[in-house]
């Protein structure tokens, strides 16, 4: 075996070798290239045999070139998320063998990964909860999935989808849904709460906190991502409304993901994925074991780069 003698630390498995249907033949800056294996145990054992001879994983560009390829047959299937409702109704009436998961609205099918909004709680004011709360109070979750979305999904109370096979676990916690309105749009109360903490308005509208300092909050995005863009440009204006003083910072490549695991960053967007399998797995992710001080790298953008510590939450995860 190609591991035989090998160290697991420095061995880089190149060619990658795995145990399912296609190998890699090819890599570059925009494509990878996969061919079928037809000697692969599962066709031995299951008779199963995948038809593609090839896979092609590529990269057209953002969403007008990805509407392109779907329309002139170039693209069999898009990225999660890359291609918004309007842009697949235009290509539907150009290309009547594009489909989607729905046939009538909202066609898209909910997607198992949440996205969460996520407060860096290592830094001021945001180490304290009722800051945290009041951000919530100012985002307008159904605006988001309009203008956003498109209307194609539907928010969500925590990291988990609404997903008929998590219904027992949601039943369970009922009163604790009811109790934290994680979702609820309420402009005043985050008002009430800024002012508790101290905060007061300036002249322009935006809060001022206690040793005169502005509320300003630095929402990190990847600028690759074409959803998250979207998202983020939406909530950043209903925090503007709120008064909170918003930079939207885009980056892209190691850039983004060094910044975002380094804790360099108020306020950013991010999947939790999956949220469908073990309601277990995203309750762990925010396991202070993950935790490490702003500048150091979290181990993984999911695995508590947003830095929350609580006692509690471990002795239940554990």
């Amino acid at each position: 075996h190609v591991w035989e003698g090998e160290d697991p630390v420095k061995f880089n498995n190149y060619p990658p070798v795995g145990t399912g249907p296609y190998r890699l033949l090819s890599s570059s800056e925009t494509a990878f290239v996969y061919e079928r294996r037809d000697n692969w145990w599962g066709t031995e054992q299951y008779g199963v045999k995948p038809a593609p001879r090839y896979v092609v994983y590529q990269y057209f560009g953002p969403e007008t070139s990805v509407a392109i390829g779907l329309t002139t047959n170039d693209i069999d299937s898009p990225a999660i998320g890359i291609l918004s409702l309007g842009t697949y109704l235009e290509v539907k009436k150009k290309n009547p063998y594009v489909t989607a998961w729905h046939a009538r609205a909202p066609h898209a099918w909910l997607d198992p990964c949440p996205r969460g909004l996520m407060i860096q709680n290592a830094k001021s004011p945001w180490d304290q909860k009722e800051a945290r709360w009041a951000i919530s109070y100012l985002i307008d979750r159904d605006a988001v999935v309009n203008l956003a979305y498109e209307g194609t999904t539907s928010p969500s109370w925590g990291p988990y989808p609404y997903y008929k096979g998590l219904d027992p676990y949601f039943a369970t916690i009922q009163d604790l849904i009811e109790k934290y309105p994680t979702t609820k749009y309420d402009p005043a109360k985050a008002e009430e709460i800024f002012k508790s903490l101290g905060f007061n308005k300036g002249t322009d509208g935006v809060w001022v906190m206690g040793d005169g300092t502005r509320l300003k909050m630095d929402f990190l995005v990847d600028s690759g991502d074409s959803e998250a863009m979207k998202v983020t440009a939406v909530i950043a204006d209903q925090l503007r409304a709120g008064g909170v003083d918003v930079t939207i910072r885009p980056l892209t490549g190691a850039v983004q993901s060094d910044t975002r695991l380094r804790g360099d960053w108020d306020i950013a967007y991010q999947p939790f994925c999956p949220g469908d399998t073990d309601v277990f797995d995203n309750l762990e992710l925010f396991h202070s074991k993950y935790y490490v001080p702003l500048g150091e790298p979290a181990p993984w953008y999911e695995r508590n780069s947003f830095r929350y510590k609580n006692p509690k939450l471990d002795a239940i995860v554990d």
